[in-house]
């Protein structure tokens, strides 16, 4: 008797079946849930976010000096220029 003859008697057809079967029935779930069940509100808000002045408010000034002076360095000759996160540092010999 072969391998092949066992597991083919075993019946493990149904089960490979069964998890297609859970595996659809959990992405129509969510689906419905994303579509269907969540507010609108919920998604205006979150849409909104990036435009929501409040929302990155912070107490600390200095973060915001940061976020500004980001993408500015500073060479030897103490000029300023730009800089790409591309582009590699310029080396000076």
């Amino acid at each position: 008797m072969k391998l092949s003859d066992i597991m083919s008697a075993a019946g493990l057809t149904s089960w490979a079946e069964l998890g297609l079967v859970i595996s659809f029935l959990t992405f129509a779930a969510i689906v419905a849930y994303v579509f269907i069940v969540r507010s609108r509100a919920s998604y205006e808000e979150v849409r909104n976010l990036p435009l929501d002045d409040d929302a990155g408010a912070r107490s600390d000034d200095s973060d915001d000096l940061q976020v500004l002076n980001r993408g500015m360095t500073v060479g030897r000759t103490g000029k300023s220029s730009e800089s790409s996160d591309l582009a590699p540092p310029e080396v000076s010999s």
